[in-house]
């Protein structure tokens, strides 16, 4: 279905270069990077997959909400996030308009995230959204000023990523002068050197560790060992980014979907039939154990059987989520459109046989330190539902299975997920 093809040559190879210091979170300064070896000698190879989306084999039933102007989306706790020219908003899972979601201003901080431009998921499902006010982070059910825009002012951003969770959590912002990375306490400023233009995205894949694209290339950055290869080239503009459960990172580019898994392999979809011009992608969605992507006129599905066209979209935007229930949610200059993609979880026939898997082992009997607790009983895991899904995610306390028991990512949880976030279906 795919060929190999390779990247043309390059005499300028990729290095970083380090740029003037910035402030860490104490507000004391830490060094620039340093100058990067240089990257791989080699070409980048790619793996080229071709071919036009399939029909769906049944329609996708639609329901469209009037929005002022939506700008970004993204999933907050399972629900949806809507970045709109007057402030933040979440949509439910059902067909009810998004609601506002109040920010806490500080001392003599501003009262108004202003226009959103530009949000990202964290760990837990919390969110980090940037407006026209400065950046922003979701603390219970509220916004709060980020305590990182005092360091970032004056800078002007275009992506934001964040990798890991709580003190392991790494940010990656890209400006339009630079890219900066987040991390262990301070913050350091960093370019692409060889790269035509400023990063337009950062997407984290490990500790100090990114995906960046900058120029229509995509490069593997290393902070901690100072060097950067180039992955592919020719991808023209770069219009959003997301990362899987899986960490496979994905670009929505000109030249289709760019992505590269975490065993490092990177293919190219470009969702037009063999010998064609490829079809540009203008957003992209990883999240819920889904991957949707948006182009000027349709929806399409990405899965392991190949590419599925959902849903006309004339004149979409790019700005593309899923929610917990699997629904996928993308914007128009003038109205937001939800698909409903998703199959209704219930208890019965998804969670309950997780429990069984995963949980009774311990807890039936309270083995190995665990509460006694029938989690196979419906009325106990609806009212522990909120603390299992923090302890399944580790969100600021010990991730449940034990790791010497059993490691889980987020895509075998999701179906816990996707039930709190659907209503705890019975």
């Amino acid at each position: 279905m795919g060929n190999e093809s390779k990247s043309r040559d390059r005499a300028d190879r990729p290095a970083l270069r380090g740029w003037a210091p910035l402030l860490s979170f104490a507000l004391t300064a830490v060094s620039a990077c340093t100058p990067a070896e240089t990257g791989s000698t080699t070409d980048p190879v790619v793996k080229k997959i071709e071919g036009a989306p399939a029909a769906a084999a049944m329609p996708v039933t639609r329901a469209e909400l009037a929005s002022d102007k939506p700008a970004a989306l993204s999933s907050l706790h399972g629900a949806i996030a809507l970045g709109t020219s007057t402030g933040l908003f979440a949509g439910s899972l059902a067909d009810d308009p998004p609601t506002a979601v109040l920010l806490v201003p500080d001392d003599g901080g501003p009262t108004t995230t202003g226009a959103v431009d530009v949000m990202a998921r964290r760990g837990g499902g919390g969110l980090l959204v940037h407006g026209a006010s400065g950046l922003f982070h979701d603390t219970e059910g509220f916004l709060v000023p980020s305590p990182l825009e005092k360091s970032l002012a004056g800078k002007s951003i275009v992506a934001i990523d964040a990798f890991g969770e709580d003190a392991a959590e790494e940010l990656w912002i890209a400006t339009t002068a630079s890219a900066i990375h987040v991390g262990a306490g301070k913050i350091d400023d960093f370019d692409v050197e060889g790269a035509s233009a400023p990063a337009d995205a950062a997407i984290g894949v490990g500790p100090g560790q990114a995906v960046v694209s900058a120029g229509g290339e995509a490069f593997f950055v290393d902070l901690a060992a100072s060097k950067v290869t180039l992955l592919a080239t020719g991808l023209g503009k770069v219009h959003g980014h997301d990362r899987g459960e899986d960490d496979t990172v994905y670009l929505a580019t000109d030249a289709g979907l760019l992505s590269r898994d975490k065993t490092g392999a990177v293919s190219l979809r470009t969702l037009a039939a063999a010998g064609q011009t490829a079809t540009p992608v203008l957003g992209v969605a990883a999240s819920f154990g889904a991957v949707m992507v948006v182009t000027a006129s349709s929806l399409v599905r990405i899965d392991a059987t190949g590419a599925t066209t959902l849903g006309d979209l004339p004149g979409a935007s790019g700005a593309l989520a899923v929610d917990a229930n699997g629904d996928v949610w993308a914007a128009t200059a003038t109205k937001l459109t939800r698909f409903a993609t998703g199959a209704k979880v219930t208890f019965a026939d998804d969670v309950k046989p997780f429990f069984s898997k995963h949980c009774s082992s311990c807890h039936d009997a309270g083995l190995n330190n665990a509460p006694k607790d029938d989690f196979l009983d419906y009325a106990t895991a609806k009212d522990r539902s909120a603390t299992i899904l923090k302890r399944l995610a580790g969100d600021g306390i010990s991730a449940m299975p034990p790791a010497t028991t059993e490691v889980l990512t987020p895509s075998d949880y999701a179906v816990v997920t996707r039930w709190v976030g659907g209503g705890l279906q019975p």
